[in-house]
């Protein structure tokens, strides 16, 4: 729509009474042209003065437009000739238009050129994008890359600055595969705004026997924005947590390690302030160190000094951090149980020691308690299996509950089993005849009873 409006104006101004005599017309040496190589144009404009550099926006899309200089001479006639020379590098191969321009009110035709891929030896040299991601987030890092193939194993590949404006660029060690006779450009980005943004392939030349200066097509990309609700310091991308504990001669360390496929901000948000919590500490005694990035990881270390009372029982503290995942498109959380370990200070260490001491020594009276149990009871058991009549049973259990009646040591018993005992006790004191069947059940529920 604009270059048909830019093109209707063209025609209005041609119209006007002053310019109906100026003549604009486009030259170029050939029709064809070879990626990497370029195609030189002259633009003669006939008029009656001089005139300007042509407006050649139109052509930016399919070329790239190297102006060699602008000369203006007067004619014996008194009109005036300028010309400008051009150098006219493809972005792309296969049909190409240089549209129709205009220029001092005179209008020159659209020309037809084909553009050839380089090859030679059936290698086609013409550099290619790689697969770009169809969105990106903000504050997201991913990479991107343009593939040569290499027109002859000697040649050699240089390449000038990609131009990402509204994106870092970090240029990353290029990918020389001699064997396949391709080399790989590669670039870290890490999108800073939002919306359509635009990516300028540097200016690559490759150099043997012989010489491609290619221009290639700007790439699109589609950056959506951060919700609103994110605070700044939380991470962008893929985030993992790693925990492990530092022996130290003071007091052992905490190290909480942050890794995230992307970028880190200055300090990671709420990590400080729970490792200070649960080391019942303040946030300045958490330390912070960036350990910079291993390819596309970032990472950052913080430490901070194990409470001084420490159990050491099970899993030790749990840390969770809030992060935006790139590939769900939403905020989740890392987390990771810190290194259970047992610390006690000093002073709490001797009243431990005085503590275990105390429980020791009843647990050693308790045990002698129960051995002297353990050996009365067996002495009862052999008495009473030794017992021969009633008597003897009767002056056994007195001694061994030192009552003095039977009808106190059932009392003291305080059961059914004993009442019964004692009842039967009695009636076989003053039974008319030894029944010994009798005897054997009591001694048996006595038995039963300790």
């Amino acid at each position: 729509m604009v270059r048909r409006l830019y093109l209707l104006l063209a025609c209005v101004a041609s119209l006007s009474g002053w310019a109906a005599a100026a003549q604009l017309s486009v030259h170029t040496g050939a029709q064809q042209v070879e990626m990497g190589k370029y195609l030189s144009a002259r633009i003669l404009y006939l008029g009656k003065q001089a005139v300007g550099p042509a407006d050649l926006r139109q052509w930016q899309d399919d070329f790239h437009i190297d102006r060699r200089g602008i000369d203006s001479e007067r004619l014996a006639d008194g009109q005036v000739r300028t010309t400008q020379q051009l150098r006219l590098y493809p972005k792309r191969s296969g049909e190409l238009l240089l549209e129709a321009i205009a220029l001092g009110g005179a209008i020159a035709r659209p020309q037809r050129i084909h553009s050839l891929p380089s090859v030679r030896d059936g290698i086609d040299g013409t550099p290619r994008w790689q697969a770009l991601p169809a969105q990106v987030w903000q504050g997201q890092a991913f990479e991107i890359g343009i593939q040569v193939a290499l027109l002859h194993p000697s040649n050699h590949i240089a390449a000038e600055e990609l131009l990402a404006p509204g994106l870092t660029v970090l240029e990353l060690p290029r990918i020389e595969d001699r064997g396949k006779g391709s080399v790989t450009l590669r670039w870290r980005l890490i999108a800073r705004d939002s919306g359509h943004l635009s990516i300028h392939a540097p200016i690559i030349e490759q150099r043997g026997r012989g010489r491609w200066r290619y221009y290639l097509p700007q790439q699109t990309l589609h950056v959506l924005p951060l919700p609103s609700y994110l605070p700044p310091n939380v991470p962008v991308g893929r985030l993992r947590l790693q925990s492990k504990l530092i022996d130290s001669e003071d007091s052992p360390v905490w190290e909480v390690s942050v890794l995230n496929h992307g970028e880190l901000p200055d300090e990671v948000h709420g990590l400080r302030r729970q490792l200070a919590a649960i080391a019942g500490r303040d946030i300045a005694s958490v330390t912070l160190t960036p350990v910079g990035s291993d390819g596309d990881v970032s990472k950052q270390r913080y430490r901070v000094r194990v409470p001084e009372w420490s159990w050491g029982f099970g899993t030790g503290p749990q840390i969770s951090i809030p992060y935006f995942d790139v590939h769900d498109g939403r905020l989740l959380s890392a987390e990771v149980q810190l290194p259970a370990v047992w610390g006690i200070p000093a002073g709490g260490q001797i009243v431990l020691a005085l503590i275990v001491f105390g429980l020791a020594l009843m647990f050693m009276r308790s045990s002698i308690k129960l051995a002297q149990r353990r050996v009365q009871r067996q002495r009862f058991r052999q008495r009473l299996a030794q017992a021969t009549n009633v008597q003897e049973l009767r002056a056994l259990l007195l001694d061994w509950s030192s009552a003095s009646t039977l009808s106190q040591w059932q009392a003291q018993a305080a059961t059914g089993e004993a009442q019964a005992i004692a009842s039967a006790l009695n009636r076989l004191c003053y039974a008319k005849c030894r029944d010994e069947q009798a005897l054997a059940n009591i001694k048996q529920a006595i038995r039963n009873m300790t």
